[in-house]
């Protein structure tokens, strides 16, 4: 019998994380969606692009804190259900507004709603997936993320021009609000939800040792996140790294990359290539790390690491032969380094969580999300006093020198971060207010 339902949670978990990943590629194909129809939209009900692409960002970091202290709290099924409802809903503000005021206020919702995806997600992966699963796991939903990216460029493109984007946003409200009756359906806060075995009885079992089960215990939001926050250099060091590591990543990925390329060269093929290919370095640098992880290293800090010197050495790279080089192919291969190396960050996620009971994980790691948004917010604000769309080689020699000296930094940061190597005697107490 038990070894049935054993069985049963080890095969049903994957069908709630494969609805889950459906979702959360939606997540990154709505995030990067206005660079494709941003214009369309403009043109048509007036506003700002920027804004438009703004507006997304700031609601999205908005739902860190908040969706990992209702994981906590609440439960993954009712908090993803109802937030991709809400995302549907800004969908559909889009596809039917006529108005500015309309597309803004549906572009919000959707940042809300589709901010409370990943965290509900790691918190899935905590409850449902054993510690030595967690890191490649984690790396495959970075990987269908950029996937979702990647989506939303070329072939939004021409679904945008064949039906119209206000029919792209229709059909992508349907298929949100379907995803989000899926998920009330499917997913299971719990295996004993399901009268199935907990991942720790499964271990238990295993082994022969005896794992305390504390995926379905309760903490209150305020005790959660002083937990995190008191914890010291546990948290700290990780998150000031990923703030360091995120800002320069979007900083040039997300506003500079393209931009840099059609200042500096004059190459035959469209320089938005470029990158395409840091995504791309991404959905194969991601799934890798988190396997080296697991499976080789057996270690958080040495994978992060390694892939932080390497993304030092492709910024070394880039600010060593701004202007110089002119050759297409190797500076697309420059660019999928790039993604590639910076991806093996992923792994400081499980890092972290190894520090933190299971009740409180979702906490810890929203608390960290929001540097990495930070990061991006703060360093692209302050680029525009280095750098604008007519900038000389030099000044983006410049720009790329302080994003090196930035990712020195983030490997100083990594490097006295610690590592949980003793499992449960280790982790951090939760602190009762």
């Amino acid at each position: 019998m038990n070894s049935q339902k054993a069985n049963k949670t080890l095969s049903y978990r994957w069908i709630i994380l494969v609805i889950l990943l459906i979702a959360y590629f939606f997540v990154y194909f709505h995030r990067t969606s206005t660079a494709v129809v941003g214009t369309e939209i403009v043109s048509a009900v007036g506003g700002s692009v920027a804004l438009l692409g703004s507006a997304y960002f700031y609601s999205y970091v908005l739902m860190q804190i908040p969706s990992g202290l209702m994981a906590d709290r609440y439960g993954v099924r009712s908090l993803v259900s109802v937030f991709l409802l809400i995302a549907a809903l800004g969908a559909f503000l889009i596809g039917l507004g006529e108005s500015w005021n309309t597309v803004l206020i549906g572009r919000v919702l959707i940042g809300l709603g589709l901010g409370a995806i990943y965290i509900p997600m790691l918190k899935v992966l905590a409850v449902w997936f054993k510690k030595n699963e967690f890191a490649s796991l984690n790396g495959i939903i970075l990987a269908v993320g950029n996937a979702g990216a990647i989506a939303s460029a070329t072939p939004l493109a021409i679904l945008s021009d064949a039906i119209g984007w206000q029919d792209v946003f229709i059909f992508l409200a349907i298929t949100t609000l379907i995803l989000a009756v899926m998920c009330y359906v499917i997913i299971r806060n719990h295996p004993s939800e399901k009268g199935y075995m907990s991942i720790e009885e499964i271990i238990s079992n295993e082994t022969g040792v005896s794992v305390s089960d504390s995926t379905s215990a309760k903490v209150s939001m305020k005790s959660g996140l002083m937990t995190v926050v008191t914890s010291g250099r546990k948290f700290w060091a990780p998150a000031i790294a990923y703030f360091l590591l995120y800002g320069t990543l979007m900083t040039y990925e997300g506003l500079w990359a393209g931009t840099y390329f059609n200042n500096a060269y004059d190459f035959e093929y469209n320089s938005s290539w470029m990158i395409t290919a840091v995504g791309i370095g991404m959905i194969i640098g991601a799934p890798l790390a988190g396997l080296m992880s697991d499976r080789v290293f057996h270690s958080r800090k040495r994978v992060s690491l390694t892939g932080n010197i390497g993304y030092a050495v492709i910024w070394l790279i880039i600010f060593t032969f701004a202007g110089m080089i002119n050759n297409y192919t190797f500076w697309i291969a420059v660019n999928v380094a790039m993604g590639f190396t910076a991806s093996w960050m992923i792994v400081t996620y499980a890092q972290l969580k190894d520090w933190f009971p299971i009740a409180i994980s979702g906490t810890a790691v929203a608390t960290m999300n929001v540097f990495l948004f930070l990061g991006a917010g703060v360093m692209q604000s302050l680029s525009h006093y280095i750098v604008n769309k007519n900038s000389s080689i030099d000044e983006f020699r410049f720009l790329w020198m302080i994003m090196f000296i930035c990712q020195v930094l983030t490997c100083i940061f990594v490097y006295i971060s610690p590592e949980n190597k003793k499992g449960e005697e280790a982790v951090v107490k939760i602190r009762e207010l």
